[in-house]
């Protein structure tokens, strides 16, 4: 596990990023999918960056640090890069600054250069399925 901030190379970075994506958003329904996704190089690499940097995935009921977290003592961890002390507070300024639209815009538009540098363009050109007709994923 890194103890200190490192750059990521651009192919780490997207890795990372696609990974998260793939995490949250792509399910059963969507095309492509979490499994073809779980297939690629890239998901694979974002899982070693991901554990390189924060460790090894543990689940919630093994570890006993992980079980007393609330959503706010988490959201402390992502804005803080640390677990508040006793006695801390997370100020509502400091969370509604991570949700601005500029955070939103820039956090979409990594997301959308990595699927663009990283995507087969034969997978991001297939229309979605049960969308409107002509509706496609992100190209440029």
């Amino acid at each position: 596990m890194i103890q200190q901030r490192t750059t990521l190379s651009l192919y780490d970075a997207d890795c990372l990023c696609l990974l998260g994506f793939a995490s949250q958003y792509l399910n059963g329904d969507s095309d492509p999918d979490r499994k073809w996704m779980e297939q690629t190089e890239m998901y694979r690499r974002g899982m070693e960056v991901r554990d390189k940097i924060y460790g090894p995935f543990k689940p919630t009921q093994i570890d006993p640090p992980r079980q007393r977290n609330s959503f706010a003592s988490q959201l402390f961890k992502l804005l803080h890069q640390r677990f508040p002390q006793p006695g801390e507070i997370l100020w509502y300024e400091e969370h509604a600054q991570s949700l601005c639209p500029e955070v939103t815009k820039k956090d979409f538009e990594e997301l959308t250069n990595a699927w663009v540098r990283r995507v087969p363009v034969s997978i991001r050109r297939r229309p979605l399925s049960g969308s409107p007709k002509g509706w496609k994923l992100a190209t440029r």
